[in-house]
């Protein structure tokens, strides 16, 4: 019986995420029997329900507050349609340690994947990415403690924009109507992507703080809305 629900977890990734990442969620399973260690969070996330919003964290980006206040954010909502997906890179700080402990195990929309030094930093977020089901995923600033308000205004854009593949909130200090190369990507403070997109630039690599991926989807081309963090208007 166990067998035939392994099997069926295996289909169900196939049909709903296609065979690639059913592959990953068959790597791993088998990675963690061998390597408990390393083992992911024992609710499969494939067995759930899709998530319209996934926030993407890491330990080695983001402080405690940040994750105190994402965590607060989707408990208000109830866990409804988001989740965050951490990158736990062991050992961590005493308030982060504290932080992580607090959310460990308490709600199904909050996966944590552990990793110490041995494994390298791509592969753990790769791992970590792997968790995500969200359509869209959500990255913030290492210092920056979003607001519902800022996601769902990111969110709304782009799903009025099939023609854009991310959404950024940015510092006011670029200025209304400023083109794209004036935009001060590194004070990108809170960023959406669609999910598909961000697997295709993610390619492996670390990209889990706003303000890198912001610049890697520049030097991409990638359509990208930005809008400012004191401001409504787009300022592309």
């Amino acid at each position: 019986m166990k067998d035939r629900s392994q099997l069926r977890r295996f289909v169900r990734a196939a049909r709903d995420f296609g065979f690639v990442i059913a592959m990953r969620v068959a790597y791993s399973k088998v990675r963690g029997m061998l390597y408990p260690a390393l083992a992911l969070p024992d609710a499969a996330v494939y067995d759930a329900r899709r998530r319209e919003v996934s926030v993407l964290l890491s330990t080695a980006e983001h402080g405690a507050a940040v994750l105190d206040a994402v965590v607060e954010i989707l408990a208000k909502r109830g866990g409804l349609g988001w989740d965050v997906c951490i990158c736990e890179r062991s050992p961590a700080g005493p308030e982060m340690a504290r932080a992580l402990a607090r959310c460990r195990g308490t709600q199904p929309w909050i996966r944590i994947v552990t990793t110490d030094q041995s494994v390298d930093a791509a592969t753990a977020a790769r791992w970590t990415v792997e968790q995500a089901t969200g359509q869209f995923v959500a990255l913030v600033a290492p210092e920056y403690a979003p607001a519902s308000d800022a996601i769902v205004r990111l969110l709304a854009r782009l799903q009025n924009d099939s023609q854009i593949d991310a959404a950024a909130l940015i510092g006011a200090d670029g200025g209304s109507g400023s083109p794209p190369s004036r935009i001060p990507r590194a004070d990108c403070r809170l960023l959406l992507q669609r999910k598909s997109g961000y697997l295709a630039t993610f390619q492996g690599r670390w990209l889990l703080a706003a303000p890198a991926l912001a610049k890697t989807l520049d030097e991409a081309g990638v359509p990208t809305a930005y809008i400012a963090a004191s401001q409504s208007e787009v300022l592309d």
